[in-house]
């Protein structure tokens, strides 16, 4: 049974009931809708933990423990919005989990003390003008870029792919993604949240593949997007 299935959770008394009579090894913890965790590795050296580390978990100020590895620290707090990146660029050792998440919890605790709103040290990411003018705020300049890269050296590749949505000659419609991405990375001047912007107006835009979760925390097209920064 998955950890992500509620049918499998249990109340935590009963939880370290299981524990304690050897029907289980450890508690964990699948996060609910409004809570996260900050995941640092490796960030205890002999047992003494980093200073930038020591640092976010005093500004974070909310329960936070060792993680499994001994190495590592989890900081656990709420959060208001439903996706965020899976790393920031101010914390590019934090990775964030979100709703739907499984961590094991050891009790190992480095700071206790209620659950804290985290929005401060993870803000909400801002959305791109694009995305308003993908949502008709402006229009015209959204037309007017599509108008710009369509004339320019790629512009019957992008026509292809973006405004038609046409994936022959590819040998997947994952080459045809990426084929796209690097053209609008060009453009967006490597700005992944305008590419991602960009890319969703696309005729190649697949919700449900596109927000795929692939690799940890990191989606399918937070990963695409990534490739044209290589």
């Amino acid at each position: 049974m998955q950890a992500s299935t509620p049918a499998a959770w249990l109340p935590l008394a009963e939880a370290l009931r299981w524990v304690s009579t050897g029907q289980a090894d450890g508690v964990g913890l699948c996060l609910p809708t409004g809570m996260i965790a900050l995941d640092l590795d490796g960030v205890f050296t002999d047992g003494v933990l980093e200073d930038w580390a020591d640092e976010l978990v005093e500004k974070a100020d909310t329960y936070a423990e060792k993680s499994p590895s001994g190495v590592g620290l989890h900081i656990l707090g709420y959060h208001p919005a439903e996706r965020l990146p899976g790393r920031l660029t101010s914390m590019p050792r934090v990775e964030v989990l979100t709703a739907g998440r499984f961590l094991t919890l050891t009790g190992q605790v480095l700071r206790s003390g209620p659950l804290r709103d985290l929005s401060d040290l993870v803000p909400i990411p801002a959305r791109p003008q694009v995305l308003s003018i993908r949502r008709s705020a402006q229009p015209m300049e959204y037309a007017a870029l599509v108008d710009r890269i369509s004339r320019g050296r790629s512009g019957e590749l992008f026509q292809q792919l973006h405004v038609r949505g046409d994936v022959s000659g590819f040998p997947s419609k994952s080459e045809a993604d990426l084929s796209l991405c690097r053209i609008l990375s060009w453009w967006c001047q490597h700005d992944a949240q305008l590419i991602d912007a960009m890319f969703r107006s696309s005729a190649l835009y697949r919700a449900n593949k596109w927000d795929r979760p692939i690799s940890g925390s990191e989606t399918y097209g937070e990963l695409t997007v990534r490739k044209t920064m290589l």
